[in-house]
């Protein structure tokens, strides 16, 4: 088999099921690991896949199909654009999976010096091609919310610095907690926001909800909030509100 055709069946594989290891693609095609990975960093300076740690994402339309239909369309916000502006040029950048992070998706795309970590398929496969470095976790695929989770995904998180670490809450707790709706997702963002100079929070009324009941995070943790409803923020909350309304 020629290196071009053993590229096509990687591609092949990848557009088959969206994400795939290299162990995957090492036993579907009797090759060595080294060569799957050579095979893979080749695809990714094509732009025609994300990389992730032990694997890949594709980024044509079969992975977009995959994505659940409410990570597919951008909610409309300003509180993207307000957002991005702690984003700065050649930092480097933790984006969670939340739908409404990816309101963030068009402002980092005109920011190329960024470096961009990511558990969010949605936000790996708008980015590619777009910024300077782009890391997506990898992991177990939790298919109801297009993200990565699991010990990998933690200890990718865990393996970078971060200037910027961006994060959504489904619901605030009276005691000042950031609720979440999955548990599978939280230790992603507890260690993002550990390795995190600054942490940002989007907050958006409608977003929020009271079946959210998970939480590993504080809003006392979170440096800045970007929010339409800056009534829900405690009177004690010792950082930046940037409202919007």
């Amino acid at each position: 088999m020629s290196p071009e055709d053993r590229l096509e069946q990687i591609l092949a594989l990848i557009s088959q099921k969206g994400t795939i290891s290299v162990n995957e693609l090492t036993a579907a095609l009797y090759v060595s690991t080294a060569t799957v990975r050579r095979d893979l960093t080749e695809l990714s300076r094509r732009g025609l896949i994300v990389r992730s740690f032990g694997g890949a994402v594709s980024t044509s339309r079969a992975a977009l199909q995959m994505l659940p239909a409410h990570t597919v369309q951008q909610a409309e916000t300003p509180l993207g654009s307000h957002a991005a502006q702690f984003a700065k040029e050649k930092s480097v950048v933790f984006l969670g999976a939340s739908p409404l992070l990816l309101t963030l998706l068009p402002y980092l795309r005109e920011r190329p010096s960024l470096t961009v970590v990511t558990d969010s398929a949605r936000a790996a496969i708008e980015l590619t091609g777009h910024v300077a470095q782009l890391f997506c976790t990898g992991g177990r695929y939790d298919p109801a919310g297009g993200f990565f989770c699991g010990q990998q995904a933690a200890e990718t998180v865990e393996s970078f610095r971060y200037d910027c670490a961006f994060f959504a809450c489904d619901g605030l707790g009276a005691d000042g907690s950031l609720l979440f709706r999955s548990a599978e997702e939280m230790s992603v963002l507890q260690t993002a926001a550990e390795h995190a100079k600054t942490r940002v929070l989007l907050c958006a009324r409608e977003q929020l909800s009271d079946s959210a009941a998970w939480s590993l995070l504080k809003l006392r943790q979170m440096d800045a909030v970007v929010t339409d409803a800056p009534d829900l923020i405690g009177r004690d909350y010792a950082g930046t509100v940037i409202s919007i309304v």
